[in-house]
This record gives structure tokens, C-alpha cells and sequence, in this order.
């Protein structure tokens, strides 16, 4: 039995953690976006993004009604992803919020570094960067979560202090 106490996350920072955990299990560059390496995804990509994490069975119109155009369909996706990172303060409050996250720990920023790059050609698989990192993958998982909650505490502190 543990003698931590567990913390458990509010609805917004935990809104914000999914968002990175999203961008960590689906998308081709993690969280580099966020880091600000790469550019951040456009529409189409984060629908994409979007249906590949929330896949269902759907076989279209129930009771003959209309479908959905995929036009509207892309828009509303991303506007799941958008939405959270727009009521946050946008996404320079993000990418100042992981740079500053880099200064302070750079280490931990490295393995988020790492683990955005798993399934590329520097890194096949989770234990791969764990072992680059000399960390068993359960104490790599805590460092990861431990990470973005913290970053996600930053991001909503931010906004508190904007109101």
C-alpha cells in the first residue's frame, strides 16, 4: 500500500493531459508541435487525428436521416482539439509553457522529446526509450505523467491569472 497520496486531476487539466496524450498516441511528431519544432496540425490532420483515437462502428444515418457532409465532419473533429487549446489561452500559451518547461527540466523534457518519437526510425518502441533514458518503461510512464500534469498545472494556472 502506497503512503502517497493520489492526486487526482480537475476536469480542465485533465482535458489538457488527454490533449497531449492524444498527440503523443496518434500523431506522427507527439508533442514537438508544442515544443515548437514542428508546426502544429492543420483541420485536416487533427481530424484525422481525432477519428483515429475515437473510431466507432458508425455505418451512417440512423432512421434515414441525412448524413454528414465530411466537410462539416473535419471541422467538428478538430474543433474538439482546437476548443481545449483555444479556451487555455491558444497555443502560444502552450509552446511558452513547454519551453519554459525545457529550462527548468530539461531531462524530463528530453524523454518527452524521445517518446514523440517513438515509432520513428530513432526509436521502434516504448522500452527503447527506456532504455536510452536507463529507466525501467514503468518509471519512464511516471516521469511522462508526472511531466504533463505538471505542464498542464502551468497552463491552467496561466489562465486563472488572465481572468
Amino acid at each position: 500500500m502506497s503512503l502517497r497520496k493520489r492526486v487526482i486531476p480537475n476536469n480542465s487539466i485533465r482535458e489538457i493531459i488527454d490533449v497531449f496524450n492524444l498527440f503523443l498516441d496518434t500523431y506522427a511528431s507527439g508533442l514537438l508541435c508544442f515544443f515548437g519544432d514542428e508546426r502544429f496540425p492543420d483541420v485536416i490532420d487533427l481530424a484525422d487525428l481525432f477519428s483515429s483515437s475515437h473510431s466507432s462502428d458508425d455505418v451512417g444515418p440512423v432512421d434515414g436521416g441525412s448524413s454528414t457532409p465530411r466537410a462539416v465532419s473535419i471541422v467538428e473533429s478538430a474543433e474538439c482539439i482546437t476548443s481545449v487549446i483555444d479556451s487555455f489561452g491558444g497555443l502560444d500559451v502552450f509552446v511558452d509553457v513547454f519551453c519554459e518547461f525545457e529550462k527548468e527540466m530539461p531531462e524530463r523534457a528530453k524523454i518527452l522529446r524521445d517518446l514523440s518519437a517513438v515509432g520513428s526510425l530513432r526509436f521502434s518502441s516504448v522500452e527503447d526509450v527506456a532504455w536510452h533514458n536507463h529507466v525501467s518503461k514503468r518509471h519512464l510512464y511516471r516521469l511522462k505523467n508526472a511531466s504533463l500534469y505538471q505542464i498542464a498545472m502551468e497552463i491552467s494556472r496561466r489562465k486563472m491569472w488572465r481572468k
